[in-house]
Order: C-alpha cells, then sequence, then structure tokens
C-alpha cells in the first residue's frame, strides 16, 4: 500500500498516511484479488498493531 501511495503521490494527511485512501487500497484489491473494503480492513488491523508494538516498546 505505501509503495501504490507513493506512486499515485496521496497526500500523507489523508487515511492513516495516505495508505487507506480509496484509490490506493482499489489498485492493491486488484493485484491480490480481495475487495477494496478488505485491503482497508487488513491494512488497519496491521498498522494498529504496530502502533500497540510501538507504545508497548520502551
Amino acid at each position: 500500500m505505501a509503495r501504490e501511495a507513493a506512486r499515485l503521490n496521496v497526500p500523507a494527511r489523508r487515511g492513516r498516511g495516505g495508505l487507506m485512501t480509496p484509490s490506493v487500497a482499489e489498485l492493491v484489491a486488484e493485484d491480490h484479488a480481495a475487495s477494496a473494503r478488505t485491503v482497508r480492513r487488513r491494512a488497519a488491523r496491521a498498522v494498529a498493531g504496530l502502533q500497540s508494538f510501538h507504545r508497548a516498546t520502551p
């Protein structure tokens, strides 16, 4: 998702650094035979996990 967001030059202020924008999710969904909603949901879960890990790490 980060690669597609960078390629599309999506503003970082949108949707978790641009990762959750519809255009990015749709491109990634096409590559992975999933819906854009599923891609956004899975990415959100991954980002939340990274945030939790970061908070827990001294």
